[in-house]
């Protein structure tokens, strides 16, 4: 038994050696394999089968390779036989994203049963790939002679591997460091000067770039810009420092008294760079007896100093330390800052001037900046009021949670020598394409020493824009800021209200608006002359009629007076027309109440108002205002019923002022005050031989089809220009930054738009700057609808079909869509000239609607009135029903 046994295993093993399945690999390539990222690369096996089965062998092929690898050609499966040598060939692909390395990519050989029977590694090597993207270069198309341009080529290192990369330039100069490192994946921005011939007569192309210099090789990376002759557009030098001398003489009537005085003026226009990157600016006026006249300045005299990492002023200024400490103080001291990038610090020492309560004041706080989203600072403030200590210290916050939305807090602790108080803020805002919103929260107790004392004020503003020409808002407000004491510049009336308003643009030139308000208002004044609350409802609408423009309010609802018990109901109507050319502007509004919530007489208030803005020239104008009474909420400000000025230019650098003003001051109800007089200035220039730190901005609006150029006002971020008959126009004394450029519609003809999308940004550098877009006539189109033929009124169901058209206008920047809604006409207004496709599509499926008009492409010309027919075919879906029985047994 144990013989056989034996027997059986023997033979059992010498099967196994008979029949095993000998399978082996073998490499045709030179190896390692090279290519470049993304190539397609073979590989190419033999497989041999040294088996000694007779019967078909067949042998699974598996594939090992790095992610983002893609197998491009390849057998799953081979078959073999006795003895048999077979080709494998694959081609793969690697990843386009591949790094320079050493990779390896395995073939496994595997049988039915899942038994692995062969493998090899192939090595695959991938070699350096330099390549750059220039992503987009800030830059114009056209500049004039002697333009300096400041922009930068923002490059992208697209390649699979760091360089370091030597930067050369043509025509132009590096400011940065020699040698860059571009990094895997990473954005560099390179700035440049690039200084333009100032002799050229015609028109040419100019060229500049720079040049990439590596170990392997160099990239050279260009940009061509036309130059245009200077012809009529002057620049000035800045290579000079002006200087302000003025002398105003005043006549003043106040509290039946007549004063006269003059006051002396010398100060700097705008900073002067004493040496590079260091500024100085001084001012000095005075003696001014006139405190309380709204047109005399005060007594001011004060020296700046500024560097890139400090500052320092001396003399009267706005000191501040903080929202809740010290918020705006006009005193007599010092002031420094300084800034280490992540780091600010700085402090003040003043003597308040016309809060006589606080004998001085003195303020250290430090600042930390983090990664540009978020800053902490901590403030101390010591200061004697009626010559007691008082100390402050507080916490801020200053925060960017996301690109819509940012806030500040602010926890402050104060203490005198017999009491102590807490103040808290809070300030936030959101915005986004469609929702915008912003609050602000204030608390300080009693006993805080702080700028704002026993205050509460809360402030909440929600907007949505719920359509393209729809926008619903929820404003909400609680003003109780000072009650006790007001040390703020002005002395607003306490104010409660709720208010819910909706607005509507019918189109660029016309705007309704409905509102529902909950209000009350008191007088912070110790005899009160107001006290009352309110419910009403607003209406109001606004249209531009050409040179024209309209607005009208209407208001009603009741009020409840608190002084004397009385209750009723109110109403009011508000109206303002103006009208605007190139000459100048007029415009008048007129405001009628009728309620009794100021007094126990039924009162009847009459107020209107006339506003006259005229050009005498090109070197004179005159603005005129008059109105014949104000409302008492109003009191808290200087309230002007007669305003006259007339400014005159005598050449360069000098103008001469007259004025004349009867005013009602602040914080008062009846002390009036009657003031005229005259101002000369006269500008000239201390030369230096350093350039001013501030740019200017030369532009030219081209005209494109539009009715004119001229005259077309030109606002950025506050500064105001107007062009000549040309459209040329010139900003000047800016500081370094990026601006906003916008046209101020009322400008141009109804039907004239700017080709360019508005607001225009405008990055001004030192010197020279150079901006230039168009303007042209808009375009009508009327698309008239065709359903099966026919056009005309519809009704029934086949008008119901028009509500789900909808018909879509594109430029390629651009996008319109308007629904039918029901009319077999629409009419797209003001449209840019140029290229648009016109697509009409349904929206819907209770209609079988079908379109025998493709979409289009078509020319739209300046000032036209176009037409397009769109055709449409309409079926009626009709279920039919079997005519013969169906028998069902």
């Amino acid at each position: 038994m144990k013989i056989y046994r034996y027997f059986t295993i023997i033979l059992l093993f010498h099967t196994c050696i008979c029949f095993s399945q000998d399978i082996k690999i073998r490499k045709l390539n030179s190896f390692p394999i090279e290519q470049q990222p993304g190539e397609t690369f073979s590989i190419r096996l033999m497989v041999i089968n040294n088996s000694s089965a007779n019967d078909v062998f067949k042998c699974h092929v598996k594939l090992e390779f790095p992610n983002g690898w893609h197998k491009i050609i390849g057998p799953d499966v081979i078959e073999l036989t006795k003895n048999e040598e077979k080709l494998l060939l694959l081609n793969l692909q690697s990843s386009g994203n591949a790094l320079v390395g050493n990779y390896n990519v395995k073939i496994r050989l595997f049988n039915d049963s899942g038994e692995e029977l062969a493998s090899e590694n192939i090595e695959c090597s991938i070699k350096k790939r330099i390549s750059f993207g220039v992503k987009s270069w800030d830059i114009e198309k056209y500049y004039h002679s002697g333009d300096t341009i400041w922009t930068q080529f923002q490059i992208e290192n697209t390649g699979n591997c760091a360089i370091i990369a030597n930067i050369e330039t043509v025509n132009c100069s590096y400011l940065g460091k020699s040698n860059i490192d571009f990094e895997l994946d990473s954005i560099r921005k390179i700035p440049i000067c690039i200084p333009l011939p100032s002799d050229i007569l015609v028109p040419i192309q100019y060229s500049f770039s720079i040049i990439l210099q590596y170990k392997d090789g160099c990239r050279y990376i260009s940009k061509t810009i036309k130059v245009l002759p200077l012809n009529k557009v002057k620049l000035f030098d800045t290579k000079s420092f002006p200087i302000s001398f003025g002398l105003n003489a005043i006549n003043e009537r106040n509290a039946s008294v007549w004063r006269y005085g003059s006051q002396f003026e010398l100060f700097s226009v705008r900073p002067i760079e004493i040496f590079e990157n260091h500024f100085l600016d001084f001012s000095s006026r005075g003696p001014n007896r006139f405190r309380k006249s709204v047109l005399g300045q005060m007594d001011e005299h004060f020296v700046n100093y500024k560097n890139k990492f400090a500052e320092v002023k001396i003399g009267d200024q706005i000191f501040s330390s903080s929202r809740l400490t010290e918020f705006v103080r006009s005193g007599r001291g010092v002031n420094t800052r300084f800034d280490f990038k992540k780091f600010e610090f700085g402090g003040f020492y003043n003597t308040p001037r016309f809060f006589k309560k606080i004998n001085e004041e003195y303020s250290f706080y430090t600042k930390y900046k983090g990664a540009d989203t978020y800053e902490i600072e901590t403030v101390y403030l010591s200061k004697k009021i009626d010559k007691e200590h008082n100390e402050l210290f507080s916490a801020i916050l200053r925060s960017t949670l996301s690109n819509n939305f940012n806030m500040e807090s602010e926890i402050s602790y104060g203490k005198s020598f017999s009491k102590d108080g807490i103040g808290f803020l809070y300030t936030g805002r959101y915005s986004s394409k469609k929702l915008k919103g912003n609050s602000t929260f204030i608390y300080s107790s009693q006993n805080y020493p702080g700028y704002y004392q026993n205050s509460f004020f809360c402030n909440a503003n929600l907007s949505y824009r719920i359509t393209k020409g729809s926008t619903i808002a929820l404003l909400a407000r609680r003003d109780e800021q000072n009650s006790k004491r007001d040390t703020l510049l002005g002395q607003a009336p306490l104010t409660k209200n709720v208010m819910l308003r909706y607005g509507y643009d019918s189109s660029i030139d016309s705007r309704f608006t409905f509102q529902v308000t909950l209000q009350e208002r008191k007088d912070r004044l110790e005899e009160v002359k107001f006290d009352y609350s309110e419910k009403y409802s607003r209406l109001g609408y606004w249209k531009r009629f050409g040179q024209f423009d309209l607005e009208v309010y209407t208001r009603s609802g009741y009020y409840k007076n608190n002084l004397t018990g009385l209750n009723g109901y109110m109403f009011s109507f508000e109206s303002e027309l103006g009208f605007k050319n190139k000459y100048g502007s007029l415009r008048g509004g007129i405001s009628y109440e009728n309620s009794r919530k100021y007094s126990e007489i039924h009162s009847q208030d009459l107020i209107y108002d006339l506003t006259l803005n005229m050009n005498l020239g090109k070197k004179a104008n005159c603005r005129f205002n008059y109105r014949n009474a104000f409302s008492p909420e109003e009191y808290y400000r200087n309230r002007s019923f007669l305003d006259f000025n007339l400014n005159v230019q005598f050449g360069k650098g000098t103008s001469l002022e007259l004025f004349g003003n009867h005013s009602i001051v602040s914080k008062s109800f009846n002390d009036r005050n009657i003031a005229f007089g005259v101002k000369l200035r006269k500008t000239f220039n201390i030369h230096i031989n350093k350039k001013n730190d501030f740019g200017f901005v030369i532009g030219c609006i081209d005209n494109y089809g539009a009715e004119s150029v001229e005259g077309i006002v030109l606002y950025m971020n506050g500064h105001v220009a107007i062009t000549d008959k040309e459209g040329f126009f010139k900003f000047v004394n800016l500081s370094p930054g990026t601006y906003d450029l916008l046209i101020d519609k009322t400008s141009i003809a109804i039907q004239d738009i700017p080709i360019s999308k508005m607001p225009i940004k405008v990055v001004v550098h030192k010197g020279g700057n150079r901006v230039q877009f168009g303007i042209t006539k808009s375009a009508k189109l009327s698309c008239n609808f065709y359903l099966n033929g026919e056009k005309g009124i519809l009704s029934g169901i086949l008008a119901e079909i028009y509500e789900g058209v909808m018909v879509e206008l594109s430029n390629g920047t651009d996008k319109i869509q308007k629904f039918a809604k029901g009319r077999d006409e629409l009419v797209f207004n003001k449209i840019t000239p140029g290229v648009w496709k016109v697509k009409a599509s349904y929206v819907g499926d209770r209609f079988n609607v079908r379109f025998l008009t493709d979409e289009k492409f078509l020319t739209i010309e300046p000032g036209g009135n176009h037409e397009f027919a769109i055709k449409l075919f309409y079926e009626d879906n009709k279920v039919k029903f079997m005519q013969n029985k169906i028998n069902i047994e």
